[in-house]
């Protein structure tokens, strides 16, 4: 998520500084990335996965005053399952997380545009 993030950084006309001079502070409190079955057979076998990605963040200036209080930003796909396909399935997964991060980079990013520091 931080390298995606950075990505996007580097594209926009920003300069990441020190704290103290720093207009905007953007404090990543948590990321979490969650798998979750949702569906399974009579014999327990599951047959579709939940994935969540949960992000945790908030804004503030340099001096310390709050622009935006600790905010969450969840995403959530569904991915099926078969035994038939276990290795094609994690490369599915592994596409279907680096989407989600990507996604939540570019909502933050748009979220961040709407915050007019003081």
């Amino acid at each position: 998520m931080q390298a995606a993030l950075e990505r996007q950084l580097a594209r926009m006309p920003v300069r990441i500084t020190e704290v103290a001079q720093a207009q905007v502070v953007l404090e990543l409190q948590r990321e979490r990335a969650i798998k979750t079955s949702v569906a399974s057979t009579a014999a327990g076998q599951v047959r579709e996965w939940q994935l969540l990605l949960e992000l945790e963040y908030r804004l503030s200036t340099g001096a310390g005053e709050l622009l935006l209080p600790s905010t969450s930003l969840r995403l959530t796909r569904d991915l099926s399952s078969t035994e038939s396909q276990a290795l094609g399935k994690e490369q599915e997964e592994a596409g279907l997380r680096r989407a989600m991060e990507q996604e939540a980079v570019n909502l933050l990013m748009r979220r961040l545009a709407a915050v007019k520091p003081r």
